[in-house]
């Protein structure tokens, strides 16, 4: 039985279960929070999310999960196996992990995360300097995406799941992509958010959302 740990608000714990959903895994999802307890790091070293159980095989980091699960559960699979696609995959991954978590879920948590865990207002600051980082983000994109469904080998892979993933709170918080600005990234983020797995388990995450 496959078990997953972490909030599901977490863009990394999001893009586990999106691999999860799209291989058709039955799984289970346990909501918890990074931990140093000793049990905890028993699975996950760090103490961070996600972490994930397979029977009796433990492992943790989105990434290093995904790949895992793509390399023993063959069907659909996300990562690219021609060297230069798999580089490619695992660069906009990397990417999305780094400089979009960096300024989106910045965003996310001063809006969510401080007012429900720290008990304090939104830094409004902080807000306005990382929003003026979108066009950084957003202009390399849409360059990439010039001509393209999807980022690599015009095909569903671990890149575009980590920015679902990220862009899904961008959504979440109300914000929209300027098509006449950026019109291929417009219609990339739209069309990713309305495949049926994707659009399934954000209405999902939505009804859990509302629990916290």
């Amino acid at each position: 039985m496959i078990t997953l740990y972490g909030f599901s608000v977490s863009l990394y714990v999001r893009k586990v279960r999106l691999v999860l959903e799209l291989k058709n895994l039955a799984y289970q999802h346990i909501m918890v929070p990074p931990s140093q307890d000793p049990e905890v790091l028993l699975k996950s070293p760090l103490g961070k999310i996600p972490y994930l159980t397979d029977n009796n095989f433990s492992i943790s980091d989105s990434s290093v999960i995904v790949h895992y699960l793509d390399k023993k559960y063959a069907q659909n699979p996300v990562i690219p196996q021609e060297p230069h696609s798999l580089a490619r995959a695992m660069w906009f991954d990397e990417y999305s992990d780094t400089k979009v978590s960096e300024i989106i879920s910045g965003i996310f948590f001063e809006r969510f995360g401080a007012p429900k865990f720290l008990g304090r207002e939104p830094d409004e600051a902080i807000i306005k300097s990382k929003e003026m980082q979108f066009p950084v983000i957003f202009n390399y994109l849409e360059e990439q995406l010039e001509g393209k469904k999807f980022l690599v080998n015009e095909c569903l892979t671990l890149a575009d799941l980590s920015l679902a993933s990220n862009f899904a709170n961008f959504f979440n918080l109300g914000y929209e992509i300027d098509a006449t600005q950026w019109p291929n990234l417009a219609k990339y983020t739209e069309n990713l958010m309305n495949l049926d797995f994707i659009k399934k388990l954000i209405e999902q995450e939505k009804m859990e959302m509302e629990s916290f």
